[in-house]
């Protein structure tokens, strides 16, 4: 019975993840007015936030349930694969 109650609250408790994606694909992932983004946020029931543009930052925040959370990072690696790469 323990072990069941430890297992519900692994997945029924919100998490937040970390991942460093470069700044550069920042608003193409967004997409114009959140196009690229809103979709899939709300339909997993996440959360995403991205630094602000201004700050010298590559860290995106995913928080939810965990399980939805590892599908958004799924998701979002495939996007940041799927863009040419950025040459400056």
């Amino acid at each position: 019975m323990i072990d069941e109650e430890k297992e519900r609250r692994r997945v029924t408790t919100p998490v937040s993840r970390t991942l460093s994606i470069p700044k550069s694909q920042h608003g193409k992932i967004i997409g114009h007015h959140g196009q690229n983004i809103r979709p899939f946020i709300q339909s997993l029931k996440i959360n995403i936030r991205f630094p602000n543009k201004n700050d010298n930052n590559d860290k995106v925040i995913i928080t939810g349930l965990p399980n939805q959370v590892d599908q958004g990072i799924n998701h979002l690696l495939s996007l940041v694969t799927s863009f040419p790469p950025c040459l400056a």
